[in-house]
C-alpha cells in the first residue's frame, strides 16, 4: 500500500512539472525558412512563466514633427517592454529595433504602404478579420492588444529569450498571453532590422491578427507577414 501511494504521488508530481502539454509541443509550427517567424500556438497551451524583469519604455524618437495628415496617436507611438533572459547587449539590440519601428510608424510612407497593400488585386490583406486597410492601420496606431484593452498607442510586450538549436522556429506566442518567446539560435545573429520584423510580426498577433499555419500562397499577404516585411525593409532603408 505504501509503495502504491508513493508511486501515485510521484506520478502526480511529474505530471504537474510538465509546463507544456504534449499536444501543445506538437502544435509548435515550423517556419518555411530561418527568415520566417513561427505560428501562434493554440489556446490552453501556456507554459509556466517566470516573473518578467522591469518594464523598459522605449525612448521617444528624436526628429521633427509628425506629418499633420497622420492620426494624433502616431506622435506618441512607442513600446513598453519587459525582458526575461536578456543580457544588456540583447536589450540594446531590441531597443534599437523598437526605435526603428517607432520611426517607421511615424512616417507617411508606412501609412501609405499599409493603406495601399493589395491582395488578389484588391486593397486588402489576407486574414484581415474583416477589416479594411484603413482600419488595420488605425488598429496598429491605437496599440490596443486583445489581452490589454485600451488605446495607449504603445506596443505592450513581454519578451523572453529561450534557446532551441534543433528547430527552425524563430519565435512563437500563444493567444492567451502577452508573452512572446524568441529563439536565441536566430536572435544572436539577427541585426536590429531583422529583430524589428520578428517583434512586429508577433505583436500583430497580440492585436488579433493571424495567418495560415502552412506556407500557403496567401500567407505572405497576411497582416503579420506583410507588415513584418514592410517594417524590416523600411528599417534597412533608414540605415
Amino acid at each position: 500500500m505504501k509503495i502504491t501511494l508513493i508511486m501515485l504521488v510521484s506520478l502526480l508530481f511529474l505530471t504537474s512539472c510538465d509546463p507544456i502539454p504534449e499536444e501543445c509541443a506538437k502544435s509548435e509550427a515550423q517556419s518555411e525558412s530561418e527568415t520566417e517567424v513561427a505560428e501562434v500556438k493554440p489556446a490552453g497551451c501556456t507554459p509556466a512563466e517566470d516573473d518578467p524583469d522591469e518594464v523598459v519604455t522605449t525612448p521617444p524618437v528624436e526628429g521633427g514633427p509628425v506629418d499633420a495628415t497622420l492620426p494624433a496617436g502616431v506622435a506618441v507611438f512607442g513600446a513598453n517592454v519587459s525582458y526575461t533572459n536578456f543580457t544588456s547587449a540583447d536589450i540594446d539590440k531590441v531597443q534599437q529595433a523598437l526605435i526603428f519601428i517607432q520611426r517607421i510608424v511615424r512616417s507617411t510612407e508606412f501609412r501609405d504602404r499599409v493603406l495601399n497593400h493589395k491582395f488578389e488585386g484588391k486593397l486588402q490583406f489576407s486574414n484581415n478579420n474583416g477589416l479594411t486597410n484603413a482600419q488595420i492601420y488605425q488598429t496598429l496606431v491605437d496599440g490596443s492588444e486583445e489581452l490589454k484593452q485600451g488605446v495607449n498607442h504603445k506596443m505592450d510586450l513581454e519578451l523572453e529569450l529561450y534557446t532551441n538549436n534543433f528547430t527552425s522556429t524563430v519565435g512563437y506566442t500563444y493567444p492567451n498571453t502577452l508573452r512572446i518567446w524568441m529563439n536565441r539560435k536566430f536572435f544572436n545573429n539577427y541585426s536590429s532590422e531583422e529583430v524589428s520584423r520578428n517583434v512586429f510580426h508577433e505583436w500583430t498577433h497580440k492585436l488579433g491578427f493571424g495567418h495560415d499555419s502552412s506556407a500557403t500562397a496567401r500567407r505572405p499577404y497576411s497582416v503579420p507577414y506583410a507588415l513584418g516585411s514592410i517594417i524590416q525593409e523600411m528599417a534597412f532603408d533608414l540605415q
